[in-house]
């Protein structure tokens, strides 16, 4: 599955958006980890309640490093699992937090599920 943005991130992080979604890959992963203006915006999507889903590496990768979700439950990329919190790791295909309106998969083969 190939994916390319309608618009880049600068112009549409202040958007009336209702959620945001993290695709996988490492390095896809590793970019949005790297990416301030990235994490910020996740963050912010984060404090105002909206929808934040990540698939594959990208919980592992981007939201466990910088700390965005301390109590919600996800799973990831099951090679990626050491990464994230035992207490937070539930070994499923898709996990849906309500608590914290957090929506994760394990990878490609869990998409259909995810979305």
């Amino acid at each position: 599955m190939k994916l390319l943005a309608d618009a880049p991130l600068v112009e549409v992080a202040d958007g009336e958006y209702d959620v945001i979604v993290l695709p996988g890959g490492i390095k896809g992963a590793e970019c949005f980890r790297d990416s301030t203006l990235l994490v910020e915006t996740v963050k912010q999507f984060h404090r105002s309640g909206r929808i934040v889903a990540a698939i594959c590496a990208a919980p592992a990768t981007v939201l466990v490093p910088h700390d965005i979700f301390p109590i919600g439950n996800m799973t990831g990329f099951p090679t990626l699992k050491d990464k994230i919190p035992a207490e937070q790791w539930q070994d499923k295909r898709v996990v849906w937090d309500a608590r914290v309106k957090l929506l994760t998969s394990q990878g490609p083969g869990t998409a259909i599920d995810f979305v």
